[in-house]
């Protein structure tokens, strides 16, 4: 990967690795650029508490991403567990997850107890998400559901 990306930025694969100065450093970088992208992809959340379109959509929304960039999701979740810096980027797109999640039901996201369990439920629908897409009698219907 780093070999293209230095391709793609006409630049050579030691300036790349001397700029993050190791492989980890450079997958960190570009696991929190995608998911700074996927947050903006997103969109505004609900114009007011409970509204049922917005969280179909939004479920849709997260369905598509996972299934477009599958091994991105699944590297960033997975593969990349234990380097520095992972959970950091990973908790980051769990914050506004769980952030969007209060305010759908009209709460606020000072309570520590109540975002620590919506980042877990939200690292959980991930995960559902990657066993889903892999299973092939799992349809994007029930991954809804």
């Amino acid at each position: 990967m780093v070999e293209l990306v230095s391709l793609a930025a006409g630049v050579t694969r030691g300036l790349l690795l001397y700029y993050f100065r190791t492989r980890e450093n450079f997958f960190i970088e570009a696991a929190r650029h995608y998911i700074r992208d996927s947050i903006t992809d997103f969109g505004p959340g609900p114009s007011k508490p409970g509204e049922t379109e917005w969280l179909e959509n939004e479920v849709g929304h997260f369905l598509q991403m996972v299934r477009r960039d599958y091994l991105l999701v699944q590297s960033i979740t997975v593969e990349m567990a234990g380097l520095e810096g992972q959970r950091e980027v990973t908790n980051e797109i769990n914050n506004f997850t769980a952030a969007r999640v209060c305010t759908y039901f009209g709460v606020t996201p000072e309570h520590e107890l109540l975002m620590g369990v919506l980042r877990a439920w939200g690292r959980a629908c991930v995960d559902l998400a990657l066993r889903g897409f892999k299973a092939p009698f799992v349809t994007e219907d029930q991954l809804k559901d």
